[in-house]
């Protein structure tokens, strides 16, 4: 199973349609809260929508949708310890189907407290053991989360700007292929030892060696090859 998980941050309309739905073989669609709207808008109908979505927010949705998108709202108050998105990441975590990838649009948006808070959830998805890769759209790059003694490779273009940012204290420790910059580096937590990377080669490799990683992409433009 491949899940679209839509927060009510940025999204990038341009990337997220139902033919980046197809393209990867989208089997759930599960909006966080206001991001049910978001999706509406782009004539994406989500299968669930989590969060403490009231009447109010739900009357701004198109006409003639209402009332099927209130049968799919798992609600919680509006007080409560736990994020929206940390719901929907508990809930993903207790299906019993095995999820493969997360695709994340709207976690990354003004405000600094609730992207780090988001970024940070979302590296919980890898309890789930079978998740083997959590991706986050923003407006002008990707961000694939690594977990600890985790790879990806991917085809890319040359040239592209990159970046890795530790996420485990006090460091991290990445090995990277492919890069104007490559090598294995020990990467202290979100220190900018890792910034402004480029790629020099087709075909690139990020293998965390120790800790938990962030490697952004700034290019909608790639495959990715194994993980």
């Amino acid at each position: 199973m491949n899940i679209l998980l839509v927060a009510n941050g940025k999204v990038n309309n341009k990337v997220l349609s139902n033919q980046f739905i197809n393209k990867n073989q989208i089997d759930k669609v599960i909006a966080v809260n206001g991001g049910s709207n978001k999706l509406v808008k782009l004539n994406i109908l989500p299968d669930l929508i989590i969060g403490d979505l009231d009447s109010k927010k739900i009357r701004k949705l198109k006409k003639g949708l209402v009332d099927t998108l209130k049968q799919k709202i798992i609600s919680f108050p509006k007080d409560k310890d736990f994020s929206d998105l940390e719901l929907a990441v508990n809930y993903i975590n207790n299906l019993d189907s095995i999820v493969s990838r997360i695709f994340c649009f709207g976690v990354i948006g003004n405000r600094l407290d609730h992207t780090l808070a988001n970024i940070n959830s979302l590296f919980n998805l890898y309890l789930k053991e079978s998740v083997k890769n959590v991706i986050i759209y923003d407006m002008e790059s990707v961000l694939f989360l690594i977990k600890d003694k985790q790879e990806i490779k991917l085809e890319v273009d040359v040239n592209i700007r990159a970046s890795v940012l530790a996420f485990d204290i006090p460091a991290s420790k990445a090995y990277l292929k492919g890069f104007k910059y490559e090598g294995e580096y020990e990467i202290l937590f979100l220190s900018s030892l890792g910034i402004s990377n480029y790629t020099k080669s087709n075909i690139i490799t990020v293998r965390s060696q120790l800790g938990r990683l962030a490697f952004i992409l700034y290019s909608f433009n790639y495959n990715l090859i194994s993980i």
